[in-house]
This record gives structure tokens, sequence and C-alpha cells, in this order.
């Protein structure tokens, strides 16, 4: 089932929100809030009638995903949907008949700087073991210059400081990319972003460094 409810957060441009939550068997899966705002004329030029502002969503099963587009759809004055904060991996280009009609464009939502690269990759969890040694360039935090080694582990990591021969050489701002899930680090070598040895097992990179979902920052900050 999907209920809804007002709740008594205000939006200045909106009014109140909106929350929808799906349920199976009484158990809720999935929920979303939005406002709806009314127009003569939409900003974008679409014409009249309403326009749907998605403030927060969230879901556990693809059935309670589907259920929040389908709640959606059934919205007769909307003319727009507008959701400005969604994940990069969201499942509506894959979903939707034609994901054209998504409009979707993409902006700077996660911002991330690797300040102590020792604590910053030791605190970070890996899905995979491995040894990975690399050097990193910084020329604002100099303490950040020069080889580290990871020893990535599924229970505790650690970094240290390397006199080994580098797998990977990068710019931190490369590193926070690859830190974080933004990119591969086989894609990072491959676009210019990482200087990769001969040897260097990229395969195995890619492993400890790979995250379940991609990077998504939903209050901006």
């Amino acid at each position: 089932m999907l209920g809804v409810s007002a709740s008594a957060a205000q939006a200045a441009d909106a009014g109140p929100s909106l929350v929808a939550i799906y349920e199976e068997d009484g158990t809720p899966k999935g929920y979303v809030t939005y406002a709806a705002k009314s127009y003569e004329m939409h900003p974008d030029g679409a014409g009249s009638g309403q326009r749907v502002i998605v403030r927060d969503c969230v879901w556990l099963t693809p059935s309670a995903y589907r259920a929040i587009w389908e709640h959606f759809s059934s919205f007769d004055l909307a003319r727009r949907i507008y959701w400005d904060r969604a994940p990069a991996d969201d499942p509506a280009f894959d979903i939707l008949l034609d994901p054209r009609e998504l409009h979707a464009t993409r902006g700077d939502w996660l911002l991330g700087r690797i300040i102590d690269v020792e604590r910053a990759l030791s605190a970070r969890p890996y899905g995979h073991e491995g040894t990975l040694t690399f050097e990193v360039r910084d020329a604002m935090c100099p303490w950040n210059d020069g080889r580290w080694t990871l020893e990535a582990g599924q229970e505790a990591s650690t970094v240290r400081r390397s006199n080994d021969a580098p797998q990977l050489t990068l710019d931190v701002s490369a590193l926070a990319q690859i830190v974080f899930g933004e990119v591969s680090p086989s894609n990072a070598v491959r676009y210019g972003r990482a200087e990769a040895s001969a040897d260097a097992p990229l395969a195995l990179w890619d492993a400890v460094f790979r995250t379940r979902y991609a990077p998504y920052c939903p209050d901006m900050f």
C-alpha cells in the first residue's frame, strides 16, 4: 500500500511537504517526501499546471521504488516532477520506457578533500583484501606527499609510509575520487587521472575500492 499524509515541514516556495509511505504486509519499505505548487506559467516554459518537487526518496525494494513512480503518475495536473538531488545510479534510467523524458543533468553535490591520507584510508571500509602501494602528489598538504602502502582488509586496514615502487601515481584529487567511489582506479588510469606501473594490479585495485552504490549526498553537504 502507499499512503499519503501531510507533515509539518514548510517550504518557502512550495508550501507544506507531503510524505507517501509504501508498505508490504504492514512493514514500511520506502517513502518519498514532496511538495506541489501550481503555476500559471512554469519557469521552464512548460506552460501552466502543477510542479511536484521531490525532497527525499528512500526505498528498500524494487516494488517500493516502482510504487513511488506509479504514485506520481496519478498526478493529472503535474506537468513536471523535479528531483534535484537524485543519486547517480538511480534505477529510473533502466525502468522507464523513455528515459530521455527524465531530462537528467549532473551537478556538484558531494565535495570531498583528503586532508590526511593515512587516517582517511585507514578509516574507510573495503570489500576485498589486498596490498596496494601508491604515490600521492599534494601541493596544498605536503604531509600527504610521497609513497604509501595500504593493507586493506575486511575487518581492519592500515596505511603506512613506504619505500616500495608505486603501482599508481596520482594527485590527491584523483585519490579522493577513488576513495569516495566516484571513479574506479582502472578508469582513473584510462582517463589520465593516474599513472600506472607496467605491472600494476588494476583488477585488484578495482576490487578493493569498489563500492556497492555510487557516491550520494542527499543534503548537498
